[in-house]
């Protein structure tokens, strides 16, 4: 069933971002809701972008590796600078850095600093660049057993300092 955050954003009048989905009836296990809903489910990720599951039981490395097993996806190899420890099957943490760091806006598509003849971006252009991501990020307020679901290949993350514990885990998939 269709819910709403307070962080969610409007763009271009119509779409709502990120698309938050809650449990039809209490209990309800992610893992099946996807399965009976696959087709839906990836529709709306190329519509939004992104979407939140809340309110779904995901307590473990294990019940999100169901989660993602059950979009029947291929699994994306890691290519990256970060150390990503395996948790399950399909499932990574999702960073090995210090929670008191940030982690700058990124996404699969490789951020350049430099045009194709090798002359590097003026600073300015950068600037504001990663002005404008600011301006337009939402700022997700994490809950214990959150899902997001994360068209990687449009759709830039970051991550704000945080305190522990925190775990977040991740998969890529294709």
């Amino acid at each position: 069933m269709e819910g709403k955050i307070e962080e969610e954003r409007l763009f271009g009048g119509v779409v709502f971002f990120p698309k938050t989905l809650l449990p039809s009836n209490a209990g309800e296990d992610l893992a099946i809701a996807v399965v009976r809903e696959r087709n839906r489910l990836s529709e709306a990720l190329k519509e939004h972008g992104v979407i939140l599951f809340r309110g779904f039981d995901v307590g473990s490395a294990e019940d999100f590796s169901r989660v993602v097993e059950a979009f029947r996806w291929d699994e994306m190899g890691y290519v990256g600078t970060t150390t990503l420890v395996k948790m399950a099957n399909l499932v990574f943490s999702a960073n090995e850095n210090p929670l008191d760091r940030s982690i700058n806006f990124h996404h699969e598509m490789a951020l350049v600093t430099s045009f194709g003849d090798g002359s590097e971006i003026p600073r300015e252009a950068m600037d504001a660049y990663k002005g404008i991501l600011e301006e337009n990020c939402v700022d997700l307020k994490w809950k214990k057993g959150d899902v997001l679901l994360v068209d990687n290949l449009s759709v830039q993350q970051a991550r704000r300092p945080g305190k522990p514990p925190w775990a977040i885990y991740v998969s890529m998939c294709i």
